[in-house]
């Protein structure tokens, strides 16, 4: 009788084991799938204000008299409109570079990426208010 209440105890134990692993492991991947989806929505986030920017520049721009007054602003306009589409290719391929291969050197790499591309949009954005076209 005490060998079937020591069999029980045992089996009882290792089963409770197994399920505590089981469970470990089935949710170890969950909160990296998470974590990789939250920055991907991070950085989508970001370069849609990047793009946000740009277009708010472009329609600063737009009118035929700016170009005339400030003959500078014209090669800006090109430059901004040449902006855009870097900042709409690196976005599609950053993202996508994201869901493939996703690590720590990635977010780094992408986070420098929208640094500097901010940073770019702030020096147009300056030009543009030092000749106060408003």
């Amino acid at each position: 009788m005490l060998y079937y209440f020591a069999y029980t105890l045992i089996t009882a134990f290792f089963s409770i084991i197994i399920w505590l692993c089981y469970s470990v492991i089935s949710n170890f991947g969950k909160d990296k799938k998470e974590f990789k989806l939250y920055y991907i929505d991070l950085f989508e986030g970001k370069y849609n204000i990047l793009e946000n920017r740009l277009n708010l520049l472009s329609k600063e721009l737009e009118s035929s008299e700016v170009e005339i007054k400030f003959p500078e602003l014209a090669r800006v306009k090109k430059e901004i409109e040449f902006l855009k589409k870097k900042v709409l290719e690196t976005k599609k391929q950053e993202i996508s570079d994201l869901r493939d291969q996703f690590s720590i050197n990635m977010i780094d790499r992408v986070r420098d990426n929208i640094e500097n591309l901010g940073k770019e949009i702030e020096s147009y954005e300056m030009k543009i208010k030092r000749n106060n076209i408003s």
